[in-house]
């Protein structure tokens, strides 16, 4: 399956902004500058499914794609 990089793109914007706002981190690490939450992606589904984010908290998502379709998330 094939997907633009615009509707990726938007994907993602929805994806962290639902995660930011809800839910419960299970594989979240303490870094220097906040934390770090590690996120696994499949061809259509990221793992873990819920975070949960304080309100003014830094966080830095970083993917992993385990998965073979190419993640507009894993884009310098």
């Amino acid at each position: 399956m094939k997907y633009s990089r615009a509707s990726i793109a938007a994907l993602a914007l929805l994806l962290i902004a639902v995660l930011a706002a809800c839910g419960q981190n299970t594989t979240a690490n303490t870094g220097a500058s906040g934390r770090v939450i590690d996120m696994d992606m499949t061809d259509n589904a990221f793992s873990p499914k819920q975070l949960q984010v304080a309100k003014g908290e830094t966080v830095t998502l970083r993917f992993h794609n385990k998965g073979s379709a190419v993640h507009e998330a894993l884009r310098d």
